[in-house]
This record gives C-alpha cells, structure tokens and sequence, in this order.
C-alpha cells in the first residue's frame, strides 16, 4: 500500500501515545494489556480472562513448543505474552513505535518491527497468523481484504481474526461508546474521525476462503469481562495445504 490514509494516521497518533508498560514480574501481563486498550469504559479485562481467552485460542489453533504466531497489529504484545512465554515462537508489526518498542522490551525472545498491516510481508512463512482487535482501525474494505490476503499467504496452517466489529450491531455498539464516554457530544469531541470499520459474518468468511481457506468458523466474541465484546465476533480458518 502506499501513503496511509488520513484514517490510518489518525488512528496511528493515538496509539503512538500509549508507551505505559511496566515491566515488572507478575504484573507485567496486567501493563500489557492496559497499553493495548483493554482497560477502558468499554470493558476491564482481567488477567484472569485475557489467560483464559488466549489459553483456548492456542489450544484451538493447536499452538504449542515449537511453532510459530504472528501477529497483525500486535500492539505492545499482550496477545503474544503467553505464548512466548511456553515455548512459541512469536513475532508481529504494528504502526505504533512506541508499541513496538513495548513489545520488544515486554517480550525480548520476539520479533517485532514497526510496519504498516497492509505492508506484512508473506515471507517466511509461520504456522498461524492472527490479528486481534486491530481490524477496527482500517480506512476501507479493500485495504482489509489485502490485509487478509498477505495473512493468508504467510500461513501454513490457519489464520484467525478476532474481535471484529459486527455490522449489524454497529449502531448499538456506537450507542455504548457514547455512554461509555459521557454522551454524544462527548465521544463527537474525544474520536472526532476517528470512525471504527465494521464487517459482515458472510464478508469476512468469503474475504478468509477466497485466501484458499477451508473450514472457515464464525462465532461470537467469548472473552468474558470485555463490554465491547457484545458486539464483535471472531473468524478463522486452516490453510489448504496444512493439518489441523
């Protein structure tokens, strides 16, 4: 992709202001995915939750010693911790400099690197690409649909894509942001365009298998504690070519 839209670049200064990790022991979980949102009105994840959502994830991709995870806007690296941490090999992009620095501090055995979605590079190839909460902030269809591509074109064994916001909930789930953010007029002054991308189940399961995908699954968002969930939903599917 070329120049980023202005979309992009908006969405680009506000997550270049998070940076506040503290890398300190048991708590580092905690700092990691308070920097990468999810400590907001929208939602306060526990440890406890994001454990267990990123446990069943692995285990449903069959992610264990040994593979290999990439992420898609992997911000300061909360998804990845764990993984990294029994024996998966990670890595990821993100725009944000300052999440990226994050995450190589949060996660030194990772590869990470400041990088456009729209700019992964397919090669080398992994076992699962994924992308979680990130799909929200693309400036259009078609750029998510190249995004998906290069994602199914670095996999070998599956692609999975998780919080997605529903576009049959959009308005409800707009309605809750306003809430969440004191009004209206409020949440019109802090996001002033700063719009969220929405996606059809039937788009986002043909987007997976016209990138030779089979198997594809649609299912709601699972994470418990996590507000914003009511209205988004996870997809993935298995490489053609892979065993799962």
């Amino acid at each position: 992709m070329g120049a980023r839209s202005l979309v992009n670049r908006r969405w680009q200064s506000v997550w270049s202001q998070r940076s506040d990790v503290s890398l300190d022991g048991d708590d580092t979980l905690e700092s990691l995915i308070r920097a990468d949102g999810f400590n907001t009105g929208f939602g306060d994840v526990t440890v406890d939750a994001w454990t267990d959502f990123v446990d069943r994830t692995c285990a449903m991709l069959g992610l264990g010693t040994g593979d290999s995870l990439f992420e898609v806007g992997c911000g300061a690296g909360a998804f990845l911790y764990l993984p990294s941490r029994r024996g998966i090999e990670v890595a990821g992009i993100d725009y944000s400099t300052s999440q990226i620095d994050a995450a190589k501090s949060a996660i030194p055995s990772g590869s990470f690197e400041v990088r456009d979605a729209g700019d992964l590079d397919v090669s080398p190839g992994v076992d699962v690409t994924i992308a979680f909460s990130v799909f929200q902030y693309f400036s259009s269809l078609d750029y998510a649909r190249q995004v998906i591509d290069r994602m199914c074109r670095k996999a070998t064994r599956a692609v999975a894509l998780f919080d997605l916001p529903d576009v049959q909930l959009a308005d409800q789930a707009l309605e809750a942001r306003q809430a969440a953010a004191g009004g209206a007029d409020a949440y019109a002054e802090r996001y002033a365009g700063l719009d969220h991308l929405s996606y059809s189940k039937e788009w986002i399961k043909a987007a997976l298998e016209e990138g030779d995908l089979r198997d594809v699954t649609v299912e709601p968002q699972t994470m418990a504690g996590y507000d914003n969930g009511r209205f988004r939903f996870n997809a993935w599917g298995w490489a053609s070519s892979g065993d799962h």
